[in-house]
C-alpha cells in the first residue's frame, strides 16, 4: 500500500528552497566536494549569500565538476560570496572568477587565498572581471593577498574598472604603504568613482602623514561620491596627525562625523542618522 507523504516534510522542503543564506565555513569540505556543493546550491534557487571560508579548498576544487558548480551558481543568482582563507592560489581564483557571474555578484571576499605575491597576468583577470559589462560588484576584499607597492598600478585601476565598486578592503598587506593608499584615493577622486569605503588595517602606513595623504582624503571627501569610511593602522601615530585627520573629517561631515582613533588605529565614519 502506498504511503502518504507527510505534509510537514513537504513544508520543510519548501522552506529549504526559500533559503537565502548558507554558511558552510570552517568545515573541512575539501576539494572533492565540488559536485556535492553544486548539488546543494542547485536545490536552493533563492540563495544569494554563500560563505565558504576555511573549507580546505585549493585550485583542485575546480578540476572536476566546475561547470556544474557554475551552472548552479548562475541559477540561484548568487550576490555575496566569501571564499576567504582557502589556499586557492592564483590559478584557483582565476578559475573561481570564471565560475561566478559578475552581473549578479555584489560582494566577493578572497581574503588570504593567495599563497604568493600575485603576478601581472593574474591581476589582469581581476581587472577583466571588474570591467565586464553589467558587472555589479560593490564590495571587494583583497586582504592578506601579498600585495605590495609593486602592485600600485593594479590597485589604482580597481576603482576605475569596477564602476559599481563602493568598498575596497586592502588590510593585512604589510607591504602597502602611505603612497599606495594616497594613489588609490587620488585616482578614485579625480575619476569621480563610486568608491566610498577603504579599509587598510595591518598595512605599512606610518606617521607622519604627509600633505599628499591628507589632501587625498580631503579631495575624495569633496568628490560627488564622498568618502564615507576609512580605516587604517598607522605606526607611530602622533598628535599632529590625529588633529589633522579629525579636522578634515569634521569639517566635511559636521555633526555626522564619527571619529575613532586609539593607539595606532584610525577609523573615520559617518553616522547613519
Amino acid at each position: 500500500m502506498a504511503r502518504n507523504r507527510s505534509p510537514g516534510k513537504k513544508y520543510d522542503c519548501l522552506k529549504i528552497q526559500n533559503l537565502m543564506e548558507l554558511n558552510l565555513s570552517y568545515n573541512s569540505l575539501g576539494d572533492s566536494s565540488c559536485q556535492s556543493l553544486a548539488s546543494i546550491v542547485t536545490h536552493l534557487p533563492m540563495l544569494n549569500t554563500l560563505s565558504l571560508s576555511s573549507c580546505d579548498f585549493t585550485a583542485k576544487l575546480f578540476q572536476q565538476h566546475r561547470i556544474s558548480l557554475m551552472e548552479s551558481l548562475l541559477n540561484c543568482q548568487l550576490q555575496n560570496l566569501d571564499v576567504s582563507h582557502n589556499q586557492f592560489g592564483m590559478l584557483g581564483i582565476e578559475l573561481l572568477l570564471k565560475t561566478i557571474n559578475p552581473a549578479t555578484m555584489w560582494s566577493l571576499n578572497i581574503d588570504s587565498t593567495l599563497t604568493s605575491a600575485p603576478q601581472s597576468y593574474f591581476l589582469l583577470h581581476i581587472q577583466n572581471f571588474l570591467s565586464k559589462d553589467k558587472c555589479s560588484l560593490q564590495d571587494l576584499n583583497l586582504s592578506g593577498c601579498h600585495l605590495s607597492t609593486d602592485h600600485t598600478d593594479f590597485l589604482v585601476s580597481i576603482p576605475i574598472a569596477g564602476k559599481s565598486l563602493t568598498s575596497l578592503n586592502l588590510s593585512d598587506n604589510p607591504k602597502l604603504d602611505n603612497s599606495v593608499v594616497t594613489r588609490v584615493l587620488e585616482v578614485a577622486s579625480t575619476n569621480n568613482t563610486h568608491l566610498e569605503k577603504i579599509t587598510a588595517e595591518g598595512c605599512g602606513i606610518v606617521s607622519p602623514l604627509d600633505t599628499m595623504f591628507l589632501d587625498a582624503i580631503s579631495d575624495k571627501l569633496m568628490s560627488d561620491y564622498s568618502l564615507k569610511f576609512i580605516s587604517f593602522t598607522c605606526r607611530n601615530l602622533d598628535k599632529v596627525d590625529v588633529d589633522s585627520l579629525s579636522q578634515i573629517w569634521t569639517e566635511h561631515w559636521k555633526d555626522s562625523a564619527q571619529i575613532q582613533i586609539s593607539s595606532s588605529l584610525v577609523r573615520l565614519s559617518v553616522s547613519s542618522t
